[in-house]
């Protein structure tokens, strides 16, 4: 799959979302002996308890992408299309998912310590110049930059 394709396959995700009132937040396009192409979106702004992304706008999404990519020849005819929710915990892959994180909890693995760990689990409070602010409780911050994250995701507690 060349970056040009990747590319397109994210245009065409993001046009899907925005005409059915969604956010795109992720495209995750993988070639596995088949291709296997995962979309994630979001409902934009605050969303109440049980107001996720429903199974019929995933539908939706999908029937909107399916036309593209069985109209471009570069996309073989067997291909699999998955379109879902990023999940509770989703994971926080780019610096417009950590700025739309602000004020949650979140699960960090760094490359360099806090507190004394590699991983840990605070409140972002802010993210300024690609640095996360964090309260790590007990009065305690802290401030990492985004190049020193391995891994982010939200934390949901349950």
């Amino acid at each position: 799959m060349t970056p040009e394709l990747r590319e397109d396959i994210t245009d065409w995700g993001r046009e899907a979302a925005d005409a059915n009132g969604l956010r795109l937040f992720d495209v995750e396009p993988a070639v596995r002996g088949r291709w296997i192409i995962r979309v994630y979106v979001e409902r934009p702004g605050e969303v109440a308890e049980g107001e996720g992304v429903n199974v019929d706008e995933c539908a939706e999404i999908s029937r909107y992408m399916e036309a593209y990519l069985d109209a471009d020849d570069r996309v073989p005819e067997d291909y699999v299309l998955e379109v879902s929710s990023p999940g509770l915990e989703r994971p926080l892959k780019r610096p417009e998912h950590v700025a739309r994180a602000v004020g949650e909890q979140v699960e960090l693995v760094t490359r360099v310590q806090i507190d004394g760990k590699n991983k840990v689990v605070a409140t972002l409070t802010g993210f300024e110049d690609n640095t996360l602010e964090l309260d790590i409780g007990d009065g305690e911050s802290a401030t990492i930059g985004w190049d020193d994250v391995a891994k982010a995701r939200l934390k949901y507690d349950f």
